[in-house]
């Protein structure tokens, strides 16, 4: 008995994990749209993905989000502060 439950509480703990650990990243690429969105952008699918790279952290993923933001519009001035949200 002992071991069925330590087996359901290990399943249940590995089940846990993944959620807790990809929710920073997801309120990061939502700081950085809504970021842009304040600045008077319209977040679409493109300017998401660009969050969404740069909330995958390091030096490449911000650069690769701030050239998929200035690329569809966005000021570098803005695209680098959306970016810097992105990676919080």
């Amino acid at each position: 008995m002992k071991r069925l439950l330590a087996a359901v509480g290990v399943t249940a703990a590995a089940g846990v994990v993944p959620v807790v650990a990809a929710a920073p990243a997801q309120a990061d690429q939502m700081d950085c749209a809504q970021y842009l969105k304040g600045a008077g952008y319209v977040v679409g699918s493109k300017a998401k993905g660009a969050c969404r790279v740069g909330s995958q952290g390091g030096p490449v993923n911000w650069m690769g989000c701030d050239a998929r933001l200035v690329t569809i519009g966005v000021s570098s001035a803005h695209s680098t502060r959306a970016c810097n949200w992105s990676q919080r």
